[in-house]
């Protein structure tokens, strides 16, 4: 069984709360494999890995033959680019010349206590929410924007997490709001997860004052 404390060994989770960290070791898969048996191999499923004992070898085929092409060893993660990009794996990992001990994380598990989500409403706007952000993606979590579901806010948030960058998600309400969708148009029409925020200056932000004053009551 892995150990809160075992969790906490690894860097990408040093800086989990007490809570996450047992939530964590409560949900990943302790595997012991033998010299040789994989833990993923080339074109699996998704999922995060850290070697607790033993070594890892990063497993290649090339014309069917398996060439090892890195190595891990305990402390090291290994799936963190699937896990990341949601692709499959591109190389293989199996155990070494000795037996080797490694816990398996599930990716819903995994973003479960990988995501940070300050709100810029009430972390100091785009300003103070910067340094905040800085020290999640340094910790290796994931920032996810949360705001309501107000055009305004939602549409500045939209933008921070572009000017930041990596692979954080933006919160956005499932319910109608029609003064959202005047506000924020854009974040109305999601192709394959994404949505453009337009060229527009600011926050993007083109009032139609036509459109607002057929929502007033």
């Amino acid at each position: 069984m892995v150990t809160a404390d075992e969790i906490g060994s690894i860097g990408i989770f040093a800086g989990l709360s007490d809570a996450d960290r047992e939530r964590l070791a409560r949900a990943a898969a302790d595997i012991t494999l033998a010299p040789g048996e994989y833990a993923a191999h080339e074109g699996g499923e998704r999922a995060l890995f850290a070697v607790l004992g033993g070594t890892i070898e990063a497993v290649k085929l090339v014309d069917g033959i398996p060439r090892v092409v890195g190595e891990r060893q305990v402390g090291d993660l290994f799936g963190e680019v699937p896990i990341a990009l949601g692709t499959v794996f591109p190389v293989g990992f199996r155990a070494g010349g000795e037996p080797t001990r490694v816990l398996r994380i599930e990716p819903n598990d995994y973003h479960a206590v990988s995501s940070v989500q300050p709100d810029i409403a009430k972390w100091g706007g785009i300003s103070g929410c910067w340094p905040v952000i800085e020290k999640v993606r340094a910790a290796g979590l994931r920032y996810c924007p949360h705001y309501l579901g107000a055009g305004i806010g939602l549409a500045a948030s939209a933008h921070l997490l572009a000017a930041v960058g990596g692979d954080g998600l933006l919160e956005v309400d499932a319910n109608p709001n029609p003064l959202r969708s005047a506000l924020c148009p854009g974040l109305e029409a999601v192709a394959d997860g994404f949505a453009s925020l337009g060229p527009a200056a600011g926050i993007g932000i083109e009032v139609d004052p036509a459109r607002l004053r057929a929502l007033c009551i």
